[in-house]
């Protein structure tokens, strides 16, 4: 008579009879279990799959799916590509691979490394997937190393002022007894309500500083954070500051600022309340980088 096919741990085979299914009565029960958890795994699997891709396309990125393990449904690696022609800057090339391991308690690690010194966008596209992975609900945490990326309190806490900043502006302007308050009308107004965010958490910001422009004149920026050494630019999107007009100035503010030794960090922050910006993502990933020295980092909320 047919012996039971279940496994044990130890690499023995049962050595009750079989029924029908192939199994004896004591690991029937158990490989259904088996069976129906493979199957949840599996399609858990797919489903951070296809939000990676989903993630990666709506942000014009080429996207290939590597290493897919279909044995226990628990990892898998993309690489990622993007060729951009940024005005000013010629062709920039992003490409990198990205690992992500689900672990059976519902956490996601995830791990980005560069390839070659295609770094282009790399880190936003990165930050993006993940935050749209939170966004769905397709994970209980997760645990992200960014290879070779330092961790930068600084851009983190302004990255929460400015997804905060809406919000914000909106609560300020419910004020008891429709008392007087601050309306967000133009860049000014942003400007103002930004540098009392920043109070709380710089000491040494100078509004409206000088810093010498390549011409030899000079140029003033919206905030400086002396000690940090960056340099914050603050737009507001209108009817007549779209797409293609902020991305042209943000490329004279990067050509102006890189070789600045009061700037190591250049951040600029475009308030669309409005959502005139038909690609903020797009603009985010093509801006952001390097340039010689001079980290670039742009923000663009809501959106």
């Amino acid at each position: 008579m047919e012996k039971c096919k279940y496994t044990k741990l130890n690499g023995e085979s049962c050595k009750n009879n079989a029924k029908e299914n192939g199994f004896c009565h004591l690991h029937q029960e158990k490989n259904i279990v088996i069976k129906e958890n493979k199957n949840k795994d599996k399609i858990y699997l797919n489903k951070i799959i296809e939000s990676v891709k989903k993630s990666c396309r709506k942000r014009g990125w080429n996207i290939s799916i590597e290493n897919v393990d279909n044995l226990e449904y628990r990892q898998f690696v993309v690489q990622v590509s993007k060729t951009i022609y940024v005005s000013g800057w010629g062709t920039k090339m992003g490409q990198a691979e990205f690992e992500y391991n689900l672990r059976s308690n519902g956490t996601i690690s995830a791990t980005s490394s560069v390839l070659g010194n295609n770094s282009h966008g790399v880190t936003t596209l990165f930050d993006n997937i993940l935050d749209d992975l939170k966004h769905n609900k397709l994970a209980k945490s997760l645990n992200d190393k960014k290879i070779p990326i330092k961790k930068d309190e600084n851009l983190e806490l302004l990255a929460t002022i400015f997804k905060k900043f809406h919000s914000s502006a909106i609560q300020l302007g419910k004020r008891y007894s429709n008392r007087e308050t601050l309306k967000i009308k133009d860049e000014y107004d942003v400007q103002d309500l930004l540098h009392a965010f920043l109070k709380l958490f710089f000491s040494d910001i100078r509004a409206e500083d000088a810093v010498s422009s390549r011409a030899g004149g000079n140029s003033r920026v919206d905030f400086l954070l002396n000690d940090e050494k960056i340099i914050i630019e603050v737009k507001m999107a209108s009817e007549n500051l779209k797409d293609k007009k902020i991305g042209e100035q943000l490329i004279i503010d990067i050509e102006r600022y890189k070789n600045q030794n009061k700037c190591e960090h250049l951040i600029c922050f475009v308030y669309d309340p409005n959502f005139f910006i038909k690609n903020p993502y797009g603009l985010e990933s093509d801006l952001s980088g390097n340039r010689d020295k001079m980290k670039v980092s742009i923000f663009i909320y809501p959106k």
